[in-house]
């Protein structure tokens, strides 16, 4: 196996990593920043398509993204903080958010207490 340094993004924080089905986009959550990082994994370095906000609660880092599952051009995200999943439309850059469980104080290191950690999308 050989592993390569593809570059740097620059994001705020990073937390968990998907791509898409056809493995040509990276989506990173930087809980700190409350954002969904893009990535176009289509090159020898790879490059930031951006930043989405995922901030419905107001306030930096209190909506904390965390995990992310990707079917299709919906992108699912955790926010660990807030209780929230949020549903992005890859295609539209928009999201909306659904409440999945009250909000709760968390130890970032190891999210004891985090009100929805995980997320995971069913075929």
């Amino acid at each position: 196996m050989h592993f390569f340094d593809a570059g740097t993004l620059g994001a705020p924080d990073w937390h968990s990593f998907n791509m898409s089905p056809n493995e040509k986009i990276g989506y990173g959550s930087s809980p700190a920043s409350d954002q969904l990082i893009g990535v176009d994994l289509t090159g020898a370095t790879v490059r930031s398509l951006g930043a989405l906000a995922l901030d419905p609660t107001p306030g930096l880092g209190n909506d904390q993204p965390d995990a992310i599952a990707v079917k299709g051009n919906t992108v699912f995200v955790s926010l660990r903080a807030a209780g929230k999943l949020a549903i992005v439309k890859s295609n539209q850059g928009t999201a909306t958010f659904l409440d999945i469980s009250p909000p709760t104080p968390f130890n970032p290191a190891t999210c004891a207490g985090c009100a929805i950690h995980g997320v995971t999308v069913r075929p």
